[in-house]
């Protein structure tokens, strides 16, 4: 598909077949994970609640520093 769209000459012809080519490698592509990354994470002490994704992140949907709090309702030290 894209050698096809290479020898595309109209502009708006080519973007079309260079996208429709990318949707197919994203819907049919493979991933594959040779190796992990090491997640590393450092807080206060009394901070409840705190827990990151499989990645790492520390603001998401479902957790992260949104959804934590410290014990007592006070920054513990």
């Amino acid at each position: 598909m894209f050698k096809k769209s290479r020898g595309e000459t109209n502009k708006k012809k080519r973007r079309t077949m260079y996208r429709e080519a990318l949707k197919l490698i994203n819907e049919d592509g493979v991933i594959l994970f040779f190796s992990h990354l090491p997640i590393v994470k450092a807080s206060r002490k009394g901070l409840e609640n705190f827990v990151t994704n499989c990645q790492g992140d520390t603001r998401w949907a479902n957790g992260g520093a949104s959804h934590a709090w410290f014990e007592n309702g006070k920054d513990s030290k």
